[in-house]
């Protein structure tokens, strides 16, 4: 394919012709996936991540701005995908092996006892504070461990809302843990 053809396929694409995100999809989405798949834990994720990635693409293609070739964009958009949720899968991870390796080292004394009952106090009153339909969106991600997609289809809102509304919430509980951190430093 010529640098002309992909450019009038691109064009195309910005002014919302389907027929030019379906020959971008047949053209690059295996390729996509091959590289998410590559570095991702599951082949759920990769799937997830090229799924937002082109959702994504779509909604923004009025601003689309390539400026090497449509492959080389799409890779490097799909690269930096995996990167970001890596990351947060990560930070997850190292979370939750903190609070598993504070569970194996407490010891039943009653300061430890109180202290955490504070931390649990304190991460349900903040949940309390937020909207109802944040601490739903909450609820089912961190509880009911409900995907972004899951979510956004049961509660019928788009996936983009979700991930706002999770990423709110997490701000507002790592300032409130933060704040009562400080006090027992």
């Amino acid at each position: 394919m010529t640098n002309i053809e992909e450019a009038e396929w691109v064009r195309r694409f910005r002014e919302g012709d389907l027929l030019a995100f379906e020959w971008l999809y047949h053209q690059y989405a295996k390729e996509m996936m091959d590289v998410a798949a590559g570095k991702m834990v599951s082949l759920e994720e990769a799937r997830d991540i090229i799924h937002d990635l082109l959702v994504e693409l779509w909604g923004k293609r009025a601003q689309l701005h390539i400026e090497q070739s449509l492959r080389a964009y799409l890779m490097k958009a799909v690269r930096f995908r995996v990167i970001d949720h890596l990351r947060r899968h990560m930070l997850h991870e190292n979370y939750l092996a903190a609070v598993e390796a504070s569970d194996n080292d407490v010891d039943n004394s009653t300061g430890n006892t109180l202290i955490y009952k504070d931390l649990d106090n304190a991460v349900s009153a903040e949940l309390n504070r937020l909207p109802p339909r944040a601490r739903e969106i909450y609820r089912l991600s961190r509880q009911q461990h409900m995907s972004v997609n899951e979510i956004a289809s049961t509660l019928n809102i788009s996936n983009q809302t979700v991930k706002n509304q999770l990423t709110m919430v997490l701000k507002q509980l790592r300032f409130s843990l933060k704040r009562m951190f400080f006090f027992f430093l």
